[in-house]
């Protein structure tokens, strides 16, 4: 009897363990559409990207939501190209940095830009030496700006920079460095400290310097084979994510884990198709939540992934969002057990995928690569630079809410708020649909946002919407609620499905059992 109970609660509670909500946005035009950072702020969420949309040139944008309304739509243009890669949100502010003018005529700058949180500009500036600059990444502290890139001081060198700045955009020192052609990808910070990790011709690096932007140690990994950076965290350790080739036929993620004094703890790969990349690293705990784009050997095109491991390298599950085209991201962060998720897409509708692999199969997607990790000497030169007003324009555009057109910005939030938080919803939050009621309506093809009251509608897998009475996308401390349908996509599992046939079973077994024993 006992055995049958654990059996039980075992079978059922385990698929409820993993289910997640999953909540998707596109936004764009009729051209191509990029997101670069999804960022929750009270009840509302920015969307922040690049577009070919609207303008005459490639444009920022910066889109704020609350529940299904918009508050904003805004894109910054300026008289050149203009392409936002990274952007953060710190205090009531949104900072914003990429490059700014053309890479065939080499006139373009690194630019920082930043917004209060009703989108009104508050500077745009840019900076770099005499050729092509680019801004790659942000970070902050308690009091500074921390900004990666690459500079070309020549038309034949180029090297990774990293800038501090204040609040107010001004440079308080620039530090470049590298042997000739080098590119700085991403940034992170400790109490005392800044790491910065990017690309030294198809070699990996890493390096730390002091706040005051000297430099204390500098390692790479050298190998025959292309690599690329694709995030670097400090939690107290290092973590370093990217693309590999090394010794592995279609190229994996990597992930290294680094001491604070440059030692090298471990490197391990992950993939689960061909071009895999780790683009997040997300510390939960005790736990690393991983977000990268892997290659579909099917339909040749890139799927989006969410693996989690734990801090000693096991692979605790990992779940492929699916969809008709190419489904790219570009960042990923965690607040309140939510995941929000920037990229680029080009399908309508998606299915969450977690497969049910064995220890055997598990063992053949990731494993221990042994890289050559040694002292690395890039030059290292402080200059004295200065930021300069950018002369842009700010506008009001009209976008397409979830109707991708040509390839869209692509958002959305995968997790559930913890209980306490949405009480005062009307239905259960647990990524089952039992709560809710299901309607199959046609499939929209196109849903328009000029009104206020526009309709968020999402396509999900084999033409059905899921319409649910109650919102329950809130990226807040304070839920809200919707009478507007949202679509939810959860993975499968959950009460339903296998657990309800299981509780019939244990409960003829029951009758059985007090019916041999009356």
């Amino acid at each position: 009897m006992k055995r049958i109970i654990v059996l039980f609660v075992a079978l059922v509670l385990l698929p409820l363990s993993l289910a997640q909500e999953i909540n998707y946005l596109t936004w764009g035009g009729s051209a191509y559409d990029i997101g670069v950072a999804f960022i929750p702020y009270n009840d509302s969420v920015f969307m922040i990207g690049s577009s070919d949309s609207f303008g005459s040139n490639r444009v920022g944008f910066v889109v704020k939501m609350t529940g299904d309304k918009f508050e904003f739509q805004k894109i910054i243009e300026s008289s050149e190209r203009l392409w936002v890669k990274k952007a953060v949100l710190w205090g009531e502010n949104l900072y914003l940095v990429g490059q700014v003018g053309s890479t065939a005529f080499e006139n373009s700058d690194a630019f920082i830009a930043k917004l209060d949180t009703d989108g009104d500009l508050e500077y745009f500036k840019t900076f770099g030496r005499s050729f092509n600059d680019e801004a790659n990444d942000i970070t902050f502290d308690n009091k500074y700006l921390y900004v990666v890139g690459y500079t070309k001081p020549t038309g034949k060198t180029k090297e990774g920079f990293v800038a501090k700045l204040t609040p107010g955009g001004d440079i308080v020192w620039f530090v470049q460095f590298g042997t000739g052609n080098t590119e700085a990808k991403a940034v992170t910070v400790s109490l005392d400290a800044v790491y910065v990790a990017g690309t030294d011709n198809d070699d990996v690096f890493v390096i730390k310097l002091s706040k005051e932007g000297e430099l204390e140690w500098a390692k790479i990994w050298t190998t025959d084979e292309r690599e690329d950076v694709g995030d670097i965290i400090f939690d107290g350790l290092l973590y370093v994510s990217g693309s590999t080739g090394e010794s592995l036929a279609f190229g994996d993620g990597f992930l290294l884990k680094v001491s604070p004094d440059g030692s090298l703890i471990n490197a391990m790969n992950f993939g689960l198709g061909y071009q895999d990349k780790i683009i997040s690293v997300i510390p939960n705990n005790t736990e690393l939540i991983l977000v990268g784009n892997t290659g579909n050997f099917e339909t040749r095109n890139k799927d989006t992934f969410i693996a989690k491991f734990t801090r000693d390298g096991k692979l605790l599950w990992f779940g492929k969002f699916i969809g008709a085209g190419s489904d790219l991201i570009t960042s990923a962060l965690m607040q309140d057990s939510v995941i929000y998720v920037a990229g680029y897409t080009e399908s309508s509708s998606w299915e969450f995928v977690v497969p049910n692999v064995s220890e055997v199969t598990k063992k053949t997607l990731y494993g221990t690569l042994k890289i050559s990790w040694s002292n690395y000497a890039p030059k290292v030169t402080k200059v004295a630079l200065a930021s300069q007003p950018h002369s842009v324009k700010v506008m009001q555009v009209e976008g397409i809410l979830n109707s991708p057109h040509a390839g869209d910005a692509w958002f959305f939030t995968f997790g559930t708020k913890p209980k306490k938080e949405i009480q005062s919803l009307n239905t259960t939050t647990t990524a089952t649909t039992i709560m809710t009621t299901t309607t199959t309506t046609p499939v929209p093809t196109k849903t328009t946002t000029t009104s206020s009251s526009a309709t968020t509608t999402v396509t999900v897998t084999k033409t059905e919407t899921t319409t649910a009475t109650t919102t329950t996308i809130t990226p807040s401390s304070t839920p809200i609620t919707s009478s507007s349908p949202i679509t939810t996509t959860s993975e499968k599992g959950g009460i339903c499905g296998p657990a309800s046939f299981l509780m019939l079973f244990v409960g003829t077994l029951l009758m059985k059992r007090r019916w041999e024993n009356g």
